[in-house]
């Protein structure tokens, strides 16, 4: 899935369902870890299996998220929406665990961005 500048790979192959009487609030498909997929949000490798949820407003995908233990544990959640509007990120969260930076070391390092341009986040 495309939308612009916001990249997302969940799925390669064909998934089968029947959701005619699926209704919103509903958790109406649960996109499976594939082995050989390449599964990513902006570049993040997505961690597990995706929980689809049909909503009023769209279909909302929780994707959680990570890095290889080799680039500091990184991990995260990212909150996509689809609907008429095309693919949309409404929120993003990163942590990384102990960081070393030569003689400085981050114990932690975490940031959160909203749809709309809201960054918050914190290191120690």
């Amino acid at each position: 899935m495309s939308n612009g500048p916001l990249q997302v790979v969940l799925w390669h192959g064909t998934l089968k369902r029947d959701l005619s009487k699926v209704v919103p609030g509903t958790d109406p498909l649960r996109v499976p870890r594939a082995r050989r997929s390449r599964r990513n949000v902006l570049g993040f490798d997505v961690a597990g299996d995706i929980p689809v949820r049909l909503e009023n407003d769209g279909v909302h995908i929780p994707v959680d998220l990570k890095l290889p233990p080799g680039f500091g544990g990184f991990t995260g959640h990212a909150e996509l929406i689809a609907n008429a509007s095309g693919l949309q990120l409404t929120s993003l969260k990163i942590h990384a665990g102990l960081i070393p930076l030569g003689a400085l070391v981050l114990k932690t390092v975490d940031v959160d961005w909203k749809q709309g341009g809201t960054w918050n986040g914190h290191a120690s």
